[in-house]
């Protein structure tokens, strides 16, 4: 008998795409094959592209694990927490802007066995108790572990993530802030970056080389938003006004077809999380009524 086989700890991020059932049966099973190959060829291609981190990942169904090992060197899982919030804040918006498709899940701490191809243990345990119990609504949350290391272990690095993927909820989780890209800028004139409020620059360079969400609407004759856009242009990411625009239609929609109250108050959360950011920035034009 082989006694080899042991748990590592590992960075884990958990999550469930919402409206699998209710999708299937809109869609039928033909179609939403091939709904689904799209999503997570899109999954794919965010977690594949690149940064400090290799991450590894198992989709099953509508769920999805992704996960990195623990280093013995803190400020490289410091790195690692940081590059699964990043890129699952990435993610997210790719999942509204192109397909309509919300994520609930949690990023923590815990152990795993992994072989190359099975993957179990009591991290997978929690991850999933605290995705159905405590993250609740199509959000993402750090778990208090995995946030503290990266706070007392990267203290500029959290500083940073506070004002860019981050935000603290109303129940007091941290939770990915993916509507993040909504920054008020200024413009260098002889640079091509871009400045947020916090004096930190704005990387944009995913939305080049990712599947852009916002490429299968086009706004061009619309005269509303097209007036919308000419009078933010010089003070928001026009990045993000195009995505704070497709959220709200989504947000709008799943709420207009929640068939039962638990689902309808999934939808209002995300309304109300839309709606601190519009009234924070201004943009009464786009509130979710």
């Amino acid at each position: 008998m082989d006694n080899n086989y042991k748990v590592n700890e590992y960075i884990i991020c958990y999550f469930d795409v919402l409206g699998y059932t209710q999708t299937l049966q809109e869609l039928g099973d033909n179609n939403y094959i091939h709904y689904m190959v799209s999503v997570m060829e899109t999954i794919k291609t965010v977690l594949n592209f690149g940064g400090m981190v290799s991450f590894e990942y198992h989709i099953f169904s509508d769920n999805i694990i992704i996960f990195v090992p623990i280093k013995e060197d803190k400020h490289e899982n410091v790195i690692a927490i940081s590059e699964f919030i990043r890129c699952i804040s990435i993610l997210q918006q790719n999942l509204i802007g192109q397909y309509n498709v919300f994520i609930r899940g949690c990023i923590l701490i815990g152990n795993l066995y992994y072989d190359g191809s099975f993957v179990f243990g009591s991290g997978l345990i929690k991850a999933h108790a605290l995705e159905d119990e405590i993250a609740v609504y199509p959000r993402i949350i750090i778990d208090a572990e995995c946030a503290n290391l990266c706070r007392y272990e990267g203290e500029i690095i959290w500083k940073i993530l506070e004002k860019t993927y981050i935000r603290k909820d109303a129940d007091g989780y941290f939770v990915l802030d993916y509507l993040c890209d909504l920054k008020r800028v200024e413009v260098n004139k002889e640079s091509s970056h871009r400045i947020n409020s916090c004096g930190n620059p704005i990387d944009t360079s995913e939305y080049i080389k990712l599947p852009d969400p916002f490429s299968s609407l086009d706004f061009s004759d619309n005269e509303k938003v097209q007036k919308l856009f000419s009078k933010y242009q010089m003070d928001y990411s026009p990045i993000g006004l195009n995505y704070l625009l497709l959220h709200k239609i989504a947000v709008e929609r799943n709420i207009a077809i929640a068939k039962d109250e638990k689902t309808r108050k999934k939808y209002i959360w995300c309304k109300n999380y839309h709606n601190e950011v519009c009234k924070a920035n201004g943009i009464s034009e786009l509130i979710i009524e």
